[in-house]
């Protein structure tokens, strides 16, 4: 199935939100975590992956090369009056992406997204469109709440909440837990916990904690959902 749609009844008015996302774990997170809370701003929601055609084939899945992210993009963007985000991991990114080659070597994280996003946004020039990049991947989320990781992963095997609160504490939060192939959020889980699946394990942890406390602990993330909750305010619609 290539998009869930949230469905919201009620009174108020409702925007459509088009979600573009890497992977089937981000898709389950905007459907059963995101969407359910959007609802309540009269939002509704559909969540496709990434698709890609190769042959004549669609593939779903992987966010390929920025050509493709675009064409997602600008399809969804088709719609009458829908509004489109995106949340893509900064790990892993297509080195084509708008802004790729113009990040500094020493720019933080942070700075890599700002410039990566208001480059994407520039590119794609549509008012309904607010870019996201997660810091630097999805399973940074996790992070906010590391008894959940250990509660959820470890539930057969040792603790490893203190390995889990060393790499937090050196990072300083969740989105600065680096993004290579041996440091990656991911690839630290995987480390740990040999059992680790990203499916399900992702959500079954993410459903543990608040999003209140995700929202805490990641204030990129926080600043992307603080949009999407209003997101006539990005582009100065409002309803009549």
């Amino acid at each position: 199935m290539a998009a869930i749609r949230y469905h919201f009844s009620g009174d108020a008015m409702t925007i459509t939100l088009h979600i573009i996302v890497e992977g089937q774990t981000e898709r389950q997170f905007a459907h059963e975590i995101l969407l359910p809370h959007l609802s309540s701003y009269g939002i509704v929601g559909i969540v496709q992956i990434i698709t890609t055609s190769i042959q004549s084939k669609t593939y779903r899945g992987g966010v390929g090369t920025y050509t493709q992210i675009k064409q997602n993009i600008k399809r969804a963007l088709g719609r009458k009056g829908c509004m489109v985000t995106t949340m893509l991991d900064l790990y892993g990114l297509p080195q084509d992406m708008p802004g790729r080659q113009n990040i500094p070597r020493a720019a933080t994280g942070i700075q890599q997204v700002t410039l990566l996003e208001s480059m994407f946004g520039e590119d794609i020039a549509d008012r309904r469109f607010i870019p996201y990049i997660q810091l630097h991947e999805y399973e940074t989320l996790l992070f906010s709440d590391i008894h959940a990781i250990d509660t959820i992963i470890g539930i057969n095997g040792p603790t490893q909440v203190d390995r889990l609160q060393e790499i937090l504490t050196t990072a300083g939060e969740p989105e600065k837990i680096n993004d290579n192939s041996n440091t990656a959020p991911s690839k630290r889980l995987h480390h740990l916990y040999p059992s680790y699946q990203k499916n399900p394990h992702n959500l079954l942890i993410l459903k543990k904690i608040p999003l209140s406390t995700i929202r805490s602990a990641c204030p990129h993330f926080n600043s992307w959902l603080s949009k999407l909750e209003n997101p006539a305010s990005q582009t100065g619609d409002t309803h009549e």
